[in-house]
């Protein structure tokens, strides 16, 4: 059985497969949740909530979630490219379309940083999907926390 993300109000229920979620943007005291059918789900949850909920919710196995920065959520499975200096990330839309969606440099710079450090680990998440293991430096983590925590990147882990 499929693993399935559920965020629910008082009013609205939704049930998503993490792999169809290509990204979650912070839009105020909401969320829009970018589907890869080409909708958009407004949630009414601020995005460290809905982080909050991935991490809950979600075994590490299938979770490939990156908190970039304070405005975006993104899937690391469908990120295509990092742009530093046009402070833009392209994610993957299996319906066609180009998704640019805007980050601060110093977050780019980090989940830059970070995709290098697993590469030569041998460890890319965004293509194998598998754990990205701990080190000594405090950039990896254990057990129900997450892999990065600072101010500008996190990736969502539970595990």
């Amino acid at each position: 059985m499929k693993e399935k993300l559920i965020i629910h109000t008082v009013n609205e229920a939704f049930s998503f497969t993490p792999s169809q979620i290509i990204c979650i943007e912070a839009d105020g005291n909401y969320c829009n949740l970018h589907h890869a059918n080409g909708n958009e789900y407004m949630l009414s949850f601020q995005l460290g909530q809905v982080e909050s909920i991935i991490k809950e919710q979600l075994s590490y196995s299938n979770n490939s979630f990156a908190r970039i920065g304070k405005s975006l959520i993104i899937n690391l499975d469908e990120l295509i490219s990092v742009n530093i200096t046009r402070q833009t990330l392209e994610m993957n839309n299996p319906i066609g379309e180009k998704m640019l969606f805007n980050a601060s440099r110093e977050a780019l710079k980090k989940l830059m940083n970070l995709l290098m450090e697993t590469k030569r680990n041998g460890m890319v998440r965004s293509i194998n999907k598998r754990p990205v293991h701990t080190t000594q430096n405090g950039v990896l983590c254990g057990h129900k926390q997450t892999i990065i925590d600072d101010n500008d990147i996190r990736i969502i882990c539970d595990f």
